[in-house]
């Protein structure tokens, strides 16, 4: 999506804690930006794939309202995800110079499909995927710019089977420790509409309304049980992962798959 370096397209912006990997617990804002072109299975924000015009905004609104929400509510970090922030470098660079003149530390979240070394480098937490087979979205070299990762980024990929498992070891062995390795369990519980890169099965299998946030919890710690012991076993046999942590997304586990959480 072609922009003025002012402007940008934002579907939802919100305060929540973070869900997901190293900085999990801690209170983040969240802005989530439309426009991505990957079209992964079982995607939790399959809604943000387009972005209408009424959607773009001003970028310093955007600033603004993040700066008065984080002083308001204590918050440190602004998470901007997707959709896919790394369309939007131009933009992302004049949010992290404000957010960190303003004390803010700046979480980028990406698919790996896209990169820019210079966002990269001034972001304080980079968070690109490592789209597993479960996904449908694997590419060659795991994602962009895995050379530069530093110690404070991490690299988080989604766990279904013995086959993401390896995929993710590869990923891992190719990091080196250069960088934390999230693995998370898949969740299959989210109603979605398309299916390009589902296979029959899990086409087949796929729900077809929301369950609720108690049903959602179950299926999700089986998940996370199988990951668990999948991971021991591994492990137990000799197989090493180099600073690997595992976590599933509490924010699905306290909201169910309800968008702004």
């Amino acid at each position: 999506m072609g922009l003025p370096s002012n402007k940008l397209p934002v579907l939802e912006e919100f305060v929540s804690v973070q869900g997901e990997g190293i900085n999990i617990g801690h209170p983040y804002y969240f802005i989530r930006v439309g426009g991505c072109p990957l079209r992964c299975s079982f995607c939790d924000s399959e809604y943000s794939w387009n972005a209408s015009q009424n959607q773009i905004v001003d970028l310093e609104l955007v600033i603004g309202r993040a700066l008065d929400a984080c002083q308001k509510y204590g918050i440190k970090w602004v998470s901007v995800t997707g959709g896919e922030p790394m369309l939007y470098t131009k933009q992302l660079l004049t949010m992290i110079e404000q957010f960190n003149a303003n004390g803010l530390l700046v979480h980028i979240e990406t698919s790996g499909r896209f990169y820019d070394k210079v966002v990269h480098e001034r972001s304080d937490l980079y968070s690109p995927d490592a789209k597993t087979p479960c996904t449908g979205e694997q590419m060659k070299g795991y994602f962009k710019g895995i050379e530069n990762m530093r110690t404070q980024d991490q690299v988080k990929c989604l766990i279904s089977s013995n086959e993401d498992l390896d995929y993710a070891h590869a990923v891992n062995v190719q990091l080196n420790g250069a960088c934390t390795m999230v693995l998370q369990p898949f969740n299959t519980n989210i109603v979605t509409n398309s299916t390009i890169n589902m296979s029959d099965t899990m086409a087949g299998n796929r729900i077809t309304q929301h369950l609720d946030a108690p049903t959602i919890r179950n299926n999700l710690s089986a998940s996370l049980h199988w990951l668990l012991e999948s991971y021991k076993l591994r492990c137990k046999m000799g197989e090493v992962w180099k600073r690997t942590i595992i976590t599933p997304q509490i924010h699905v586990l306290a909201y169910g798959n309800r968008p702004g959480t």
